[in-house]
């Protein structure tokens, strides 16, 4: 599920907003909820007053589709909102919502990034949720952001609050001031005051009858929705969007699994981390998967053991990252570099520095602390292409080389380097196969996932000092031959051959 949570200037129902945002991407798994964070200018200063702003990485971390986009750095036109014609959200959550903003909205103004949001999301059939801070009659209570109640303060001589505010908001005498337009809400000022002068606090406030209209109007447009913020969490969770939607593909589909790694190569083309080209190449190792059925065959469990003591026997492992692997499975490919103590290295075949960087700071993002491939300060005997650049203090100079998802005459090349190669390929005739030290015929996910698992369990018998099966006496060729039979036995089985 990909919803737009967009923010506006209005401190009422804020901190609520943000609880239940982080609420909900705990509750739900990162790979079924991204969230992408507009915010109007005057939500941007609001905030900042409240001192949620920089907490709002916790719900979107900076990946596509998971940004945090600022009205002021969208220029006039707002270009991301495109997103919205392109069917990109499933739904648009609008919380809180000032009067100004509900005002716009209901007489079918789109000058601000909050309201042209709303305005194409309503065009692309995009359900919109409107959470208004003035929706209801009579009086409420609302929080206000950090003040000085100058019948408490002294007027000291020397203020610590206003000594210690790093953002420099405090100012004035003998009673100061808070500059709410600095202030980042952090809450320190209200500590060190030894009187008890600064706090936030609530007032109460009564919504304009105008205002209250414009949420009537609100409620009989096609496509909006009005929520009240105490059930904004209850409607986000109840939100079934994949299965409503024409554009999602149903968990019950025979083939989700697969179905949906072809959305996360589609999702990497659109963030610059995969070439139209890795669609090709995934396209033809799904039609070998079809004939393994889909599972990890025992051939490929023994050749994951032994890849598994290979890289921990390893002096100098290096894991090479493509494109595809990166959009696939870049969650496992960090966890498994931290495991064993290997970088990770970009190596591509339709190499830009842009497409480098882009996969470097995926993978950051995830979590890997060691990436390589930007330098490329060395070349691959034998190879003409981009894929021949490495760097020097990377694969160029492994003992042993992890290459999911490989290039034949690539891996043929790191091979006669010297090199042990292990692959993942879901077709055991492939070059890449017949020449790797170590293939494992599997879709790379499975594969990966079951290498963790193979890695954890020899490092824990290490751990307590038993001994691990060691790689050398594998035979690649015989493996091979061994999944080929695996195949044949299956479609035999099946009375397709």
């Amino acid at each position: 599920m990909k919803i737009a949570w967009c923010i506006t200037g209005a401190g009422q129902f804020l901190k609520e907003s943000f609880e239940v945002f982080k609420a909900i991407k705990t509750e739900k798994l990162e790979t079924e909820l991204k969230v992408t964070i507009f915010i109007s200018n005057a939500g941007l200063e609001v905030l900042r007053m409240y001192g949620i702003f920089d907490k709002l990485n916790a719900i979107s971390n900076g990946d596509y589709m998971e940004e945090i986009f600022i009205e002021k750095e969208q220029g006039s036109s707002f270009p991301k909102t495109g997103r919205f014609s392109l069917k990109k959200y499933d739904a648009v959550v609008v919380s809180p919502a000032t009067s100004n903003t509900v005002a716009k909205i209901a007489y079918g103004i789109a000058d601000s990034l909050v309201t042209n949001v709303v305005s194409l999301a309503m065009k692309a059939c995009i359900p919109v949720y409107i959470v208004p801070t003035d929706g209801t009659a009579g009086k409420v209570d609302s929080e206000i952001p950090y003040s000085i109640d100058r019948d408490k303060c002294r007027g000291c001589d020397d203020c610590e609050p206003e000594d210690r505010c790093e953002r420099e908001a405090i100012y004035g005498s003998p009673i100061p001031q808070i500059d709410l337009l600095r202030c980042d809400g952090c809450g320190l000022c209200s500590e060190l005051c030894p009187y008890d002068a600064i706090s936030g606090g609530v007032v109460e406030i009564k919504a304009r009858e105008i205002d209250i209209r414009n949420v009537e109007l609100l409620r009989e447009m096609e496509g909006i929705s009005i929520i009240e913020h105490q059930n904004l969490k209850e409607k986000i969770l109840s939100l079934d969007l994949y299965h409503n939607s024409m554009y999602k593909i149903p968990e019950t589909h025979p083939r989700y699994e697969s179905l949906m790694k072809r959305e996360k190569l589609v999702e990497g083309i659109e963030a610059g981390i995969t070439s139209k080209h890795g669609l090709i190449a995934h396209g033809r190792g799904e039609a070998f998967d079809y004939l393994i059925g889909e599972r990890t065959l025992d051939s490929a469990r023994r050749a994951t053991e032994f890849a598994a003591a290979l890289l921990l026997a390893a002096k100098k492992p290096v894991i090479s990252v493509n494109g595809n692997v990166a959009a696939l499975a870049a969650k496992e490919i960090v966890e498994l570099s931290e495991l064993i103590n290997a970088p990770l290295e970009v190596n591509i075949f339709y190499r830009s520095e842009e497409r480098v960087r882009k996969i470097k700071e995926h993978l950051e993002k995830q979590g890997a602390r060691k990436v390589l491939g930007d330098k490329a300060d060395a070349k691959t005997p034998g190879i003409e292409h981009a894929r021949a650049m490495v760097d020097r203090e990377g694969i160029y100079s492994a003992d042993v080389v992890l290459a999911p998802l490989e290039d034949g005459d690539r891996c043929e090349a790191l091979v006669d380097m010297g090199k042990k190669v292990i692959t993942i390929d879901l077709n055991p005739l492939s070059r890449t196969s017949r020449h790797a030290t170590v293939s494992i015929v599997d879709d790379v996910e499975r594969a990966l996932k079951n290498l963790i698992s193979a890695v954890k369990a020899k490092k824990q018998k290490e751990g307590e000092g038993k001994s691990v099966s060691a790689w050398e006496g594998y035979n690649n060729k015989g493996n091979l031959r061994e999944a080929i039979k695996e195949i044949i036995d299956r479609l035999k089985e099946k009375g397709l051959i």
